[in-house]
């Protein structure tokens, strides 16, 4: 892919982005999750008030290039009890952008992965992964050769 058609990719990219169809479908999904305000203390019930308003604020801003993802909210909750670990929550808008940008490159990467690759895919998971090696030892394939099918390569080491 040369400059230009990279560069064109982006801006069609951005497009797709800023359409009223895509935020909203985004929009949906994220409401749909629920889940606690961010640093910003907008509740998916608060902007699902001024929805109209948010999302045309949202696709001026991407539009305009002056979007930017507010920083998360860090909570330590108390079921995690003493534990470092902490939990990070995104601002409603941004979750809206993250999963209409989401869905906008799943359809284009998803093809360009390995079958190995399960991490943050829908349908695959550990659990896949496990049951997909199990049925290979089944079937005889539990061997190098048979590996190959999931490093997508030949059969030989």
């Amino acid at each position: 892919m040369s400059t230009s058609e990279s560069s064109e990719a982006r801006l069609e990219l951005l497009k797709e982005l800023q359409r009223p169809a895509t935020l909203r479908s985004a929009w949906e999904s994220v409401a749909a999750n629920g889940g606690a305000a961010g640093i910003d203390r907008v509740s998916v019930q608060q902007f699902r008030s001024q929805l109209d308003t948010n999302l045309a604020a949202l696709a001026a801003e991407i539009r305009g290039g002056a979007y930017r993802a507010l920083p998360v909210l860090r909570v330590r909750p108390r079921f995690l009890g003493a534990s470092d670990r902490a939990l990070v929550v995104p601002a409603v808008r941004d979750r809206a952008v993250q999963r209409a940008v989401a869905d906008l490159l799943t359809p284009r990467v998803e093809p360009l992965l390995s079958p190995a690759c399960r991490a943050f895919r829908k349908g695959h998971s550990a659990k896949t992964a496990a049951a997909d090696v199990g049925s290979w030892v089944e079937e005889g394939e539990g061997t190098p050769w048979g590996w190959a099918r999931w490093r997508g390569g030949s059969s030989g080491w």
